[in-house]
């Protein structure tokens, strides 16, 4: 057998060369698979967020589905009520009721008209509901 002194001082310049490469390679294919295993496991929790998103998108469909039976369901029991409403409109009344309506007294025209104040804060939600009433 060959000791290492003698298989070092056997070996060429070319030889060095080579197992330097061959070092240098192996090197990069370690940085390769530890790059890759991050890129895995990143892809994995991607995958699992995912399939997360997608349950909950599928329950949300599922929860649109039942209101919109719910819905159907409450028209269904409207459309009764409203049936019976016309009925009772296209049947005359024995008498006919007068309702006299009071009409609003005449504007003073000498008067100059007074504006609305309003009330609440002067941003947001309050302000337009606040602002309804000048409408």
């Amino acid at each position: 057998e060959l000791s290492n002194q003698e298989i070092t001082e056997a070996l060429t310049p070319a030889h060095l060369q080579r197992i330097r490469e061959v070092k240098n390679q192996r090197k990069v294919l370690q940085e390769s698979d530890t790059t890759l295993a991050s890129e895995e496991g990143r892809l994995d929790d991607d995958l699992k967020r995912n399939d997360q998103e997608l349950l909950m998108i599928e329950s949300w469909v599922e929860e649109l589905g039942s209101a919109r039976t719910r819905i159907e369901e409450l028209k269904e029991a409207r459309r009764p009520r409203a049936e019976i409403k016309l009925q009772v409109e296209e049947t005359p009344s024995p008498e006919p009721q007068k309702v006299e309506e009071e009409s609003p007294p005449p504007p003073d025209q000498n008067r100059p008209k007074q504006k609305k104040k309003t009330s609440g804060r002067k941003g947001g939600l309050s302000r337009r509901f606040a602002l309804r009433g000048l409408t």
